[in-house]
């Protein structure tokens, strides 16, 4: 009898172990997932800002002759600088040959950035 006393002990400090080590590993997990989750989240922020940039530029219907006057060929310029919902989009536009232009719009939300880029291209009617 007098080799068993303790042997309790040491299983219930072995059980606490055991489930400490869990619960460790269950707070680890659900920390980085929370991390993860907030880096998408600000991630797809960003993406909808850039498409809400390529949205506003396109409700400007600005010409590639608009574009071509602000800046010269290859240059990129600034067209719309705004803040959004606690982001920002930054819009630039440089003209192309044959009536077309390329915009770049960029968001940022919370240091996560995205951009987007369209080509557009403007059709003259030359009858007057």
């Amino acid at each position: 009898m007098k080799k068993r006393k303790g042997f309790t002990l040491v299983v219930v400090l072995a059980m606490m172990s055991i489930l400490t080590a869990i619960v460790v590993m269950l707070w680890s997990t659900t920390n980085i997932s929370m991390l993860i989750a907030g880096n998408q989240r600000r991630h797809v922020q960003a993406t909808s800002l850039a498409s809400s940039g390529i949205n506003h530029f396109t409700a400007l219907n600005l010409s590639s002759r608009d574009i071509a006057n602000r800046a010269r060929q290859d240059e990129f310029v600034l067209i719309l600088d705004e803040r959004l919902g606690g982001g920002r989009y930054y819009v630039f536009a440089r003209a192309l040959e044959d009536n077309r232009f390329e915009v770049i719009s960029t968001g940022e939300k919370a240091g996560s950035v995205s951009t987007k880029t369209a080509t557009f291209e403007t059709i003259y009617n030359e009858e007057r």
